[in-house]
């Protein structure tokens, strides 16, 4: 019975030093290549890897957690305080390390999987973000919200944005829906299909995206078929050209659109236009001003 009783002892000492090794993670949490991703402590060392990150996290702690930051994280204007890690592919390693992030955030279309294998084989906690809609967009803000502990911001943050989106689109619905073309590069001439937040923007804000019918989400397009289609509005990413005139230089045929007859040929911001971030309402909001 002595031999039990000590076995018995020793087995349940054992188990107590084994739970009393063992951490309670800060948290376990999905992203959106729906990975499980397991954060040992809260966060408070974040490396953002693209620029709409970088906003969501401005938005939501004035980016008290975000450590470093691209070369093309340019707004707030606060950022820039932040050290740079170099480009969105290929970053600096060297300074990455020197950095000791605790967590590293990263976008499936901003930034390439090398990296990404290269990041985990160092050993770093990765999320990958990958809104596909308004409603990822949303998705992600929480996701940040959640991971930086500022759940409340991130809630308030996408009431307030709701609000604009629902006014934006009520003004629209008694209103005639116009064909709208979006140019995101002249050469080649790439458009935004079906499966873009832009082509969601557009149809919120009351037209129709001619390039919707593509099964791509960034198509090449024809310059024959946009004049075969004749838009009644055409929107170019201002990181596209300078003004209309380098447009009209590009495809002269086009002065035969509705668009370039009743003067709707417009360039607007691309960062607002093509980050999916808290100012994408913003975005929305220029869309329906130009279409209307």
């Amino acid at each position: 019975m002595r031999i039990s009783f000590f076995l018995l002892l020793f087995t349940l000492i054992g188990c107590s030093s084994d739970r009393s090794k063992y951490v309670e993670p800060f948290l376990k949490v999905k992203d959106d290549l729906g990975r499980e991703v397991l954060i040992k402590e809260k966060p408070n060392r974040i490396i953002s890897l693209a620029p709409n990150i970088t906003e969501i996290l401005f938005a939501l702690d004035n980016g008290k957690t975000l450590s470093a930051v691209t070369d093309y994280c340019d707004y707030p204007s606060a950022v820039s305080s932040k050290p740079s890690i170099g480009g969105m592919i290929a970053p600096n390693f060297e300074k990455i390390s020197e950095i000791k992030p605790d967590l590293i955030l990263m976008t499936v279309e901003g930034n390439n999987q090398t990296d990404f294998n290269k990041l985990l084989s160092l050993g770093y906690t990765v999320y990958v973000l990958k809104p596909k809609n308004v409603e990822g967009i949303f998705k992600s803000i929480l996701d940040l919200g959640r991971i930086i502990s500022a759940e409340g911001s991130a809630n308030q943050l996408i009431i307030e944005m709701r609000k604009k989106q629902s006014v934006i689109m009520n003004g629209s619905i008694q209103k005639s829906k116009p064909k709208v073309f979006i140019v995101i590069s002249l050469q080649p001439l790439i458009s935004a299909g079906r499966e873009t937040f832009i082509n969601e923007l557009i149809t919120s804000a009351g037209g129709i995206n001619i390039a919707a019918e593509s099964p791509l989400q960034y198509p090449i397009i024809n310059r024959e078929e946009v004049l075969k289609q004749n838009p009644d509005v055409i929107i170019v990413m201002s990181d596209v050209v300078k003004s209309i005139e380098d447009v009209v230089t590009h495809f002269p045929e086009w002065k035969k659109t509705e668009a370039f007859k009743k003067q709707k040929i417009k360039i607007i911001d691309a960062d607002i236009l093509s980050r999916p971030g808290p100012r994408i309402i913003d975005g929305l909001k220029m869309i329906a001003s130009v279409i209307f």
